[in-house]
């Protein structure tokens, strides 16, 4: 199957990943593109909302959400340029979101089993 957004790769990437997403990561994710996309052309979505329909049968996992229905096929409507910023955007985000994670994981070493104590075996 083909969609517009296979033409770039990594966009395509990162906008199929978007369909394992939670929540609160997909809502920052979309206010994310938003901004990227009112950088490049603060009316693109404006301008071709209403000349691109809603599908009615939502088969598309993104049709079910007005948000991403929005986002993704605005998208459709931007340049390369716009895809590249795009794509560089989440590419970033999700490097800083590793590397958020990464940071807060503490390993049990030596010192935390020191610190809580130890039971002795009887």
């Amino acid at each position: 199957m083909y969609r517009w957004y296979d033409k770039h790769e990594k966009l395509g990437r990162n906008i199929d990943q978007m369909k394992e997403m939670d929540k609160p990561q997909l809502d920052r994710i979309l206010r994310g593109i938003f901004e990227e996309i009112k950088g490049f052309n603060p009316t693109l979505l404006d301008d071709f909302v209403l000349d691109f329909p809603m599908d009615m049968y939502q088969k598309r996992w993104y049709d079910k959400d007005p948000y991403l229905w929005l986002t993704i096929n605005g998208l459709s409507y931007g340049n390369k340029d716009l895809w590249d910023a795009v794509a560089f955007w989440m590419e970033q985000e999700k490097q800083r979101v590793e590397d958020l994670m990464a940071s807060q994981a503490q390993p049990l070493g030596h010192d935390a089993l020191s610190k809580h104590g130890s039971r002795k075996i009887r």
